[in-house]
């Protein structure tokens, strides 16, 4: 691979821009630019965190995202550290799939128990492997375990935190995601993101910086002469 097959492998690789967007006015809030070959899912929880060290008034009543980010330390999280509501789509596991679910705990036979149920009170219900036909133990004769409850233990991914997930106060709420999609859209085809003409984590950065920078310049400049009704479309067409 010659010097222009690499750099043009390092331009199709930085090219991951995650932001948090104002769902009610369809802005930028923070962002980072990561390598496509990252998991950006990992990078959403740090990103969380230092949007809240930065900005003393980043206070979320709803942290919303799609399947993707539907992980239970995501949900986890988001209750403890913002106590703000987790919002995020299931993704559609089968029976025998663990997806989404806390690591499960060890039996006495050193294998993982079969997760069945949570309650609000007991926590989460787990059944032994073999009673389940799942695995054969070892302990068989000497184990006395068939399920056994888990707690204290809220599953906000099963059930939601203060909005139960499904109701129509959340769905409402999750269909306010649109407006991450259309932020992203006019940072590309506004700001020339999806067609950027730099090689370079630091250049490709400094060009995604500038393109929020000046969305929300536009944004300020129309809230100011009290535009309000255009601070959402604050992008203008560059040829």
């Amino acid at each position: 691979m010659d010097k222009d097959e690499i750099l043009q492998y390092l331009t199709q690789q930085i090219d991951l821009l995650q932001i948090i967007v104002d769902a009610n006015w369809e802005l930028p809030i923070a962002k980072e630019i990561t390598l496509a070959s990252d998991n950006e899912k990992m990078a959403t929880l740090p990103l969380l965190r230092k949007t809240k060290e930065n900005l003393p008034w980043f206070n979320p009543n709803a942290v919303i995202a799609d399947k993707a980010y539907d992980k239970y330390d995501h949900y986890q999280t988001i209750v403890r550290d913002f106590d703000a509501e987790p919002i995020i789509k299931h993704v559609k596991h089968s029976e025998h799939e663990l997806a989404g679910l806390p690591a499960a705990p060890i039996c006495p036979g050193d294998l993982p128990l079969i997760y069945r149920s949570w309650d609000s009170k007991k926590g989460l219900q787990y059944e032994c492997p073999e009673k389940a036909g799942r695995a054969i133990c070892p302990l068989t004769l000497g184990c006395t375990i068939k399920t056994t409850w888990i707690k204290p233990v809220k599953d906000y991914r099963q059930f939601g935190y203060r909005i139960t997930r499904g109701s129509e106060e959340w769905q409402a709420l999750y269909h306010k995601r649109v407006a991450a999609e259309r932020c992203n859209s006019r940072l590309k085809e506004t700001r020339r993101l999806a067609k950027h003409q730099f090689r370079g984590f630091e250049r490709i950065s400094v060009h995604a910086t500038l393109a929020v920078l000046a969305m929300m310049a536009v944004a300020l400049s129309k809230a100011k002469v009290g535009l309000l009704e255009e601070v959402r479309v604050c992008a203008r067409k560059m040829a």
